[in-house]
C-alpha cells in the first residue's frame, strides 16, 4: 500500500483502449471493465454507483479526447450523439475515424424525472429520481440549435407520457452556478465549431494535390 511504484500503464487514447462498461460478472459492487484491444478487459471497483459513474465518465472522456496537451483547456464534454428508444436513452460516442461507436452510457426513460433548460440557451438537464435500483446523475446535454433540443424534448414527453400518462415537468434552469458552467461550456463548444469550420474552409480552397 505504501509503495508508489505503477504495476501498470495503460494508453487511453487512439487504438489502444475502446471505452468502459459496466460489469455485471464479478462478485464485487459497482464493478466496470475497461475495455482493452490487446489484453483482458481491466476491473475496477468503485466505492459508489456515483463514484462509478463519474470514473467511467471520465475514462471515456478519455477515450474519445486522448491526452491534453500540456497547457490546453481541456474539453469540458465529450461529443456524442442521443438515441432514444420507447424505454431507454443511449448515449453514444463515434470515432471518427473508425466510424466505431461506443456506448457512454444508458437510462430507463421511466427513471426520469424532470428536465431543466433556460428558454434560449442550447442546453437542457434532464434528472433521475434518486431511488432508482443505480444511482445517476443529471445529464447535462449541449445541442447545435434550440431547435435539436426542443425536438429532443418532444419525443422525450411523448414517450414519457405514454408511460405516465401525463406531461413531463419542464422547469426553468434558475441555479445561477450551473447557468454559469453550462453557458461557459456553450460558448467554448461554439468557439470550437468555429475554428473547425474555419479549418475545413481552408483546405477546401487549397489545390487538390495538398
Amino acid at each position: 500500500r505504501t509503495d508508489g511504484t505503477p504495476l501498470l500503464s495503460i494508453t487511453m487514447g487512439g487504438e489502444h483502449c475502446g471505452g468502459c462498461r459496466r460489469s455485471n460478472n464479478t462478485d464485487r459492487p459497482h464493478a466496470f471493465q475497461v475495455i482493452l484491444t490487446e489484453r483482458p478487459p481491466l476491473v475496477l471497483s468503485a466505492d459508489n454507483e456515483e463514484d462509478m459513474a463519474d470514473w467511467m465518465q471520465l475514462l471515456c472522456q478519455s477515450v474519445s479526447k486522448g491526452v491534453i496537451p500540456q497547457g490546453v483547456a481541456p474539453t469540458p464534454c465529450i461529443p456524442c450523439c442521443l438515441v432514444m428508444t420507447d424505454r431507454k436513452l443511449l448515449t453514444c460516442h463515434q470515432d471518427c475515424q473508425t466510424s466505431f461507436f461506443r456506448s457512454l452510457g444508458s437510462a430507463d426513460i421511466c427513471d426520469v424525472i424532470s428536465v431543466s433548460l433556460e428558454t434560449e440557451k442550447e442546453y437542457c438537464v434532464i434528472e433521475f429520481a434518486a431511488d432508482r435500483v443505480q444511482f445517476l446523475p443529471p445529464w447535462v446535454l449541449y445541442f447545435s440549435g434550440c431547435e435539436e433540443r426542443d425536438r429532443l424534448l418532444q419525443e422525450l414527453n411523448s414517450t414519457w407520457k405514454s408511460i405516465f400518462q401525463v406531461d413531463l415537468p419542464h422547469r426553468e434552469m434558475c441555479d445561477p452556478l450551473i447557468q454559469k458552467r453550462c453557458g461557459e461550456a456553450l460558448e467554448l463548444m461554439k468557439s470550437v465549431w468555429q475554428r473547425a469550420d474555419s479549418l475545413a474552409r481552408g483546405r477546401a480552397q487549397r489545390e487538390p494535390w495538398c
